[in-house]
């Protein structure tokens, strides 16, 4: 581990190092640039160099001639550079072999790292030749106008790493061959039938089970839910379902609503044990669809009304945890997130109190498994209705009287000028990047409330969105934890996976060591540290402060997503995963293609070519601790368990601790 935490130190560092001198390359088919064409053309990285944007589609060129119109655009593509550098590799294996050849060896390779650095250049520039065409400024930045439907493939990925933990084949295919709108409406709406999700459920209901628990006390056979069954059961969800932005959704909303699950003692517990599993549930009801009806929900939630006590908020004993959360957390803000003026004040806190008062505890049933158990019910006898005032002195917000808890949610979201905005900033700004303008907030809160906060319209009017595919918004943010490993689980994990063992032995373990990763970097899922959530999150937007998430890579938490990677990867090694199969490892593969082709397989990463090198030598090499760090160099032998199991672990970890890798 040692060796592998000091690559990944190395990998960072590197990952900041400039690129290489341009050497542009010649011969190429040439177009003579005319002055109807010459709007196709745009300078990019000097101005010999030349980015052409045409039907959606991108091309990076040198510029031969003193001016635009009446020269030649000479294309660069990366298909020749590669097939350069893999015909230079070859050569330089077969020089390697022979002594007397060391001086062209070493002008091989100079041509070898030369054509290298020109590619690395040329997939530099074409990106920026791609952020160019999207006309860049501030009107693409606040415009949610839709965008162009025909999609480069960045752009899918993009999109894809953004809100849907990387995406999928399927996806990605409706991407390229049906363009923006389809592939938002595939994102918001899905790609499953009705009876496929049917039989989803029914797989997941099996996994879940694995989760839960039998006491072996005679007095109570039956079987519970646990904290850790609920968590791993949603974690394969996350990781197997055809619909990744639901998923991406549903955690999204569980920080927007954060409890701690695991505080509330429901764990093992068959009259509360429930409450875990209907939680979850809600948030999933409701990930895509009405964000009222799942504020409502909140009222009857027995995870809420335990986590914030508002099951024991009663008129001879009020509680203001609950009310205070309401406005703050859910549904306002302590401020509004553009002008900063307060949405309310002390007094409606307690107006509020009272107002959500008469929620408690009652006797029910667990409907999957038929346990007695725990509920919240409404009892009008421990309901304070002392009439009061709210919202003083904010025009169209003020109320009095004394308002049932729904009645009072309704008003907030409908009648108060400050909540539609709130939301609106909270769910666009992680969707698109922290600090939407406030004429952007003003258009999607207008969408939210014609829309009685269904959000499927709203979601589909941002991810359609000119803003989307903005500057700002490309790498806008770090990715939790969850989002992290989520993704690389999707990427790594074998498909076809069967429950198997008796609880915790078997396939579930894999799920679990995904939470186990996320947890040791930092985020426990369904347990945040506060009723804050996670303040290091994306758009955490209190009191007028944005974040992009830079407390997720603080040096520690860096250094331990390594040691997530690996705890994912030891599960692996359980359940023994053929990696050669897995990652479609050859021996006759150049090794330098394979790292690369390996990068952009598991993280969607374009290795710079010192990166390349650094993990080239890592395969190479052999550290034995036992003789004091000593190194030995061998070549790398893919028929090896011992070097599969050691060697490709640590090098996709190793890979994922590249800063790039961390943005979305």
């Amino acid at each position: 581990m040692s060796t592998l935490n000091h690559l990944s130190s190395v990998l960072i560092l590197v990952a900041f190092m400039t690129v290489l001198p341009y050497e542009a390359a010649a011969g190429r088919r040439s177009i003579k640039i005319t002055k109807k064409t010459a709007g196709q053309f745009s300078s990019v990285g000097g101005k010999k160099m030349l980015c052409r944007a045409r039907n959606g589609t991108f091309e990076l060129g040198r510029l031969k001639g003193k001016k635009k119109v009446g020269g030649r655009f000479i294309p660069l593509r990366e298909p020749a550079f590669e097939r350069k550098i893999a015909r230079l590799e070859r050569i330089e294996v077969r020089l390697s072999r022979k002594k007397k050849r060391r001086r062209k060896l070493k002008v091989v390779r100079r041509r070898l790292r030369k054509q290298e650095a020109t590619l690395e250049r040329v997939r530099s520039l074409l990106r920026e030749c791609a952020d160019r065409s999207t006309q860049e400024g501030e009107d693409a930045r606040s415009s949610l106008e839709p965008y162009r439907d025909d999609l480069t493939e960045a752009e899918i990925t993009h999109l894809l790493n953004k809100v849907a933990f990387g995406g999928t084949a399927e996806l990605r295919r409706i991407g390229r061959e049906d363009g923006l709108a389809a592939l938002v409406d595939a994102l918001v709406d899905g790609v499953t039938t009705p009876e496929e999700d049917h039989r989803f459920r029914l797989r997941l209901g099996e996994w879940e089970a694995l989760g839960r628990h039998r006491p072996e006390r005679d007095d109570r056979p039956e079987e519970v839910w646990t904290f850790r069954g609920i968590q791993s059961s949603q974690l394969f969800q996350m990781v197997e379902s055809r619909n990744p932005f639901h998923d991406w959704m549903f955690l999204q909303l569980s920080a927007h609503f954060a409890t701690d699950l695991d505080s509330l003692s429901f764990s093992f517990n068959g009259y509360r044990g429930y409450g875990l599993k209907a939680h979850v549930e809600l948030l999933r009801e409701h990930a895509v669809g009405n964000f009222r009806s799942l504020v409502v929900g909140m009222l009857t939630d027995q995870a809420m009304n335990v986590w914030l006590g508002n099951k024991d908020n009663t008129v001879v004993s009020p509680n203001q945890n609950f009310a205070r959360e309401l406005l703050e957390l859910f549904t306002l803000g302590a401020i509004d997130p553009f002008t900063l003026h307060p949405n309310y004040d002390e007094e409606t806190i307690v107006a509020a109190t009272g107002f959500v008062s008469g929620y408690q505890e009652d006797f029910g049933s667990d409907p999957e498994l038929g346990n007695d158990s725990l509920i919240i019910s409404f009892f009008p006898a421990a309901r304070d209705n002392t009439p009061r005032t709210a919202f003083a002195g904010i025009p169209g917000a003020e109320l009095q009287g004394s308002p049932s808890a729904e009645q009072f949610i309704d008003h907030i979201l409908y009648r108060h000028p400050g909540a539609a905005r709130y939301i609106a900033e909270r769910l666009a700004g992680n969707m698109l990047y922290p600090g939407i303008s406030e004429e952007m907030g003003n258009e999607l809160a207008a969408l939210l409330i014609s829309s009685r906060y269904r959000l499927k319209p709203f979601l589909r009017k941002i991810l359609r969105s000119k803003a989307m595919f903005s500057q700002p918004a490309k790498r806008s943010c770090i990715s939790s934890p969850v989002e992290h490993f989520v993704k690389l689980a999707r990427r790594i994990f074998p498909t076809g996976l069967s429950p198997s063992g008796g609880n915790w032995s078997g396939s579930l373990g894999l799920y679990a060591s995904v939470a186990r990763a996320a947890e040791m970097s930092g985020q426990e899922l369904f347990s945040p540290p506060s009723v804050f959530g996670w303040k290091q999150s994306c758009n955490i937007n209190r009191n007028g402060e944005i974040s992009r998430g830079e407390a997720w890579l603080s040096s520690q938490l860096l250094q331990q997503r390594t040691h997530g990677c690996a705890e994912i990867f030891n599960a692996l090694n359980g359940e023994k995963v053929d990696f050669r199969e897995r990652f479609s490892l050859d021996e006759q593969e150049p090794l330098p293609e394979m790292i690369r082709r390996l990068a952009l397989q598991v993280y969607d990463l374009e290795l710079t070519t010192a990166e390349v090198s650094l993990l080239e030598e890592f395969l190479r090499s052999y550290t034995d601790e036992s003789r004091g760090g000593e190194v030995h160099q061998f070549e790398p032998n893919f028929q090896a368990e011992w070097y599969l199991r050691q060697k490709m672990p640590a090098l996709i970890c190793a890979m994922g601790t590249v800063y790039r890798v961390a943005l979305r």
